[in-house]
């Protein structure tokens, strides 16, 4: 199952992305070890999540 999600950044802009395990994902962005775009605008926060069955489906 793959999750999409939307985070708040430090500076109030919003990043979109996806993922199998969000819990992992969320602590890899917030200790600087996912997309380096959010380095500066870290911590960031999970306002919103989505559930899909395939990876496909996630990036529609």
């Amino acid at each position: 199952m793959y999750k999409v999600y939307i985070l708040l950044c430090h500076d109030l802009s919003f990043y979109v992305g996806y993922a199998k395990n969000l819990k992992n994902r969320l602590a890899n962005h917030n200790s600087k070890q996912g997309s380096k775009y959010l380095y500066s605008k870290l911590p960031v926060k999970l306002v919103h999540y989505e559930k899909y069955q395939t990876r496909e489906e996630a990036l529609k």
